[in-house]
């Protein structure tokens, strides 16, 4: 079994894609109506990602093999468990301040105990528009949904795996089918976030992780043939395809288009993670982009309850308006707090549960 290495250059590309997502979400601190208005589509560009690193990292060492997959599941567990708990119970803590500060009875304290059990459990909860208007699937962490997804997904695929994924151009060419009839009434791809959408989400998350793993496979087999490496070649080609989808992310909703967003899903960004892993650029490799990848988690977890905390003082001060600086100011305390927390929080309790839990030595990190 060949030994695995960190690519880097993914690293900086799931970085980049966490911060657009942040961008999409607080264009307000910013004084602006949108900022980004297509980054919703960067959470497709995780799942794929995510695709290919599990097959990347464990496809070849559980394929076909009848081995254990307690290890495994720990170690899943403790990748995505701990911050994702962290940025509930802050979510938690937020919400009860805020019922608190505006003398807001528990009008519905069964309810409220149902949606902290389920966000606990990290379990989507129905019936939380009590919480927030919107009704989120997961009220205290609303990017959560795609955490869900990707803990399924991460279950479902080392049992898959271990049958050689039989059956995966059917299941890619049935979860395309169905994503697209979900998504043709609004013409795009957003969704998987509210209750009335999360099977949208659900479809999003299997499109891309599928075409995550038919790239990893398809790496393996190219790394073994005599490719003539053309690294500023390839390092244009990633450019231009980074090009392409700032275009679209930084498009006006007018011109919303579902088949271009499809086509970054099941070919741009696929080709994106093929050519950095087989010829990773060097320009992906600057510390700044090794860090944002590195606090990407943490940085799409928590700075929706950052922005929340912004807002809150906002509403108390009104000498604090939206602004560009502010929003800049707000940006670059996040991406600090983001990056203190990946390695003062992050990566000790990943580390920590692995030890305590894994029965063996664990396996590399997913």
């Amino acid at each position: 079994m060949r030994a695995k290495v960190q690519i880097h250059s993914l690293d900086a590309l799931r970085g980049i894609a966490a911060l657009c997502v942040t961008l999409y979400h607080v264009p307000m601190l910013f004084g602006v109506g949108q900022a980004l208005p297509h980054a919703y589509i960067a959470v497709d560009f995780f799942f794929v990602l995510s695709g290919f690193i599990l097959f990347y990292r464990y496809g070849e060492s559980f394929e076909g093999q009848p081995k254990p997959v307690a290890g495994y599941v720990i170690r899943r567990l403790a990748r995505l468990y701990p911050l994702y708990l962290l940025a509930t119970l802050i979510g938690i803590g937020l919400v009860v301040l805020r019922f608190v500060i505006k003398g807001e009875p528990f009008s519905n304290p069964a309810g409220f105990t149902y949606a902290v059990m389920s966000g606990l459990l990290m379990i989507p909860a129905w019936g939380t528009t009590f919480i927030h208007a919107n009704g989120p699937a997961f009220p205290f962490a609303d990017q959560a949904w795609s955490v869900f997804w990707e803990m399924v997904l991460s279950v479902l695929f080392i049992l898959w795996v271990r049958i050689r994924l039989r059956g995966l151009w059917v299941v890619v060419g049935l979860a395309f089918g169905l994503l697209i009839l979900a998504t043709l009434p609004a013409g795009r791809l957003d969704g998987g976030w509210q209750p009335g959408n999360f099977h949208i989400g659900g479809l999003r998350a299997i499109c891309g992780f599928c075409m995550g793993i038919l790239v990893a496979k398809l790496y393996f087999r190219l790394s073994q043939t005599a490719i003539v490496a053309r690294p500023r070649l390839a390092s244009g080609v990633v450019l231009g395809l980074m090009g392409l989808v700032a275009l679209y992310l930084s498009a006006p909703l007018t011109v919303t288009s579902l088949w271009v967003e499809l086509a970054l899903l099941a070919g741009i960004f696929p080709a994106m993670v093929l050519i950095c892993a087989l010829y990773p650029p060097r320009f992906l490799n600057v510390w700044f982009l090794q860090a944002l990848g590195g606090a990407s988690y943490s940085l799409y977890l928590l700075h929706g309850v950052s922005a929340e905390i912004l807002i809150a003082v906002m509403n108390r001060v009104p000498a604090l308006e939206a602004s560009f600086p502010l929003g800049l100011a707000w940006l670059l305390a996040t991406l600090a707090v983001a990056y203190g927390v990946w390695r003062g929080f992050e990566v000790p309790a990943r580390q920590k549960i692995s030890q305590v839990l894994s029965p063996r030595p664990a396996f590399g990190a997913g």
